[in-house]
């Protein structure tokens, strides 16, 4: 297939274009997935650990294996995972912290905080912000975006975390939730852009076998995230329509959209 002239599947082409880890930390994730269910604990932590080293937001995927109790498969990954850094030398560490993620020119730069491409709370609600202050926010300002950001980042992995410990025990369960708790880490992330997006297609095949499974499925929160797709496939041509921060709110209305209809009847309990 000609992914060049093929607009169907316009960020996962995008993701492969950019030469991005997208569908490798997808691949590896799905992995962690699946060798967890079967219980080959070690080979689950180990494909978590990677995918967290590389990227650190999939790690938040471990908060799917905490509610299941996973134990063995968290013990493997937080294993596997500092030894991963204690292969690297304490100068690239350091190196990484100060200026991958405390002085990034993606947490600073104001071109970047306002990118339209943007998934993340941090930079969206930067936006809403400055546009409320009629300006970029001043000095005294920035304490209160990070109060914020830490506040609504607490509060969208607590909803992921109350949700997901009340689903019901089923596979199309077990696969919505993981893929929520990866539409989470997408929002939570603050440095998160479009092509992350493929990483919410596990969220959406679940929802559909639920939705097929359910006598009555929740019309109203699957119609939200029908939206939310739609929202972002129109978004992703139109450049007016990003700039109104499309991106951010589409992928919202999926996690919101999800979240009921894993919340709603614990999916035909």
């Amino acid at each position: 297939m000609d992914l060049a002239g093929d607009p169907r599947y316009p960020e996962t082409y995008g993701s492969l274009y950019d030469s991005q880890l997208t569908m490798l930390l997808l691949a590896m994730l799905l992995a962690a997935f699946v060798l967890d269910r079967h219980r080959w604990n070690a080979g689950a932590g180990l494909m978590l650990a990677v995918a967290a080293l590389f990227k650190m937001f999939p790690g938040l995927a471990a908060g799917y294996f905490l509610v299941h109790r996973r134990w063995a498969t968290l013990a493997w990954a937080t294993l596997f995972a500092l030894s991963g850094l204690l292969l690297t030398s304490q100068g690239n560490q350091h190196a990484f912290l100060n200026f991958g993620i405390l002085h990034s020119q993606w947490l600073e730069d104001d071109g970047w905080l306002r990118n339209d491409r943007s998934l993340a709370i941090y930079s969206n609600l930067r936006a809403l912000l400055d546009w409320l202050n009629g300006g970029p926010l001043t000095g005294r300002l920035i304490p209160l975006w990070m109060r914020l950001t830490a506040i609504a980042a607490a509060i969208v992995t607590a909803v992921t975390l109350f949700v997901t410990a009340r689903a019901e025990r089923s596979p199309e369960a077990d696969v919505t939730s993981f893929g929520l708790w990866l539409c989470a880490a997408i929002i939570v992330s603050p440095i998160s852009w479009g092509h992350y997006l493929p990483l919410i297609i596990p969220l959406l095949l679940g929802l559909t076998a639920c939705a097929i499974r359910r006598e009555k499925p929740p019309y109203a929160a699957l119609l939200l995230v029908g939206l939310g797709v739609l929202g972002i496939y129109v978004a992703y041509f139109a450049g007016a329509l990003r700039e109104h921060h499309a991106f951010f709110i589409a992928t919202l209305m999926i996690f919101v959209g999800s979240a009921r209809t894993l919340e709603s009847g614990n999916i035909a309990r």
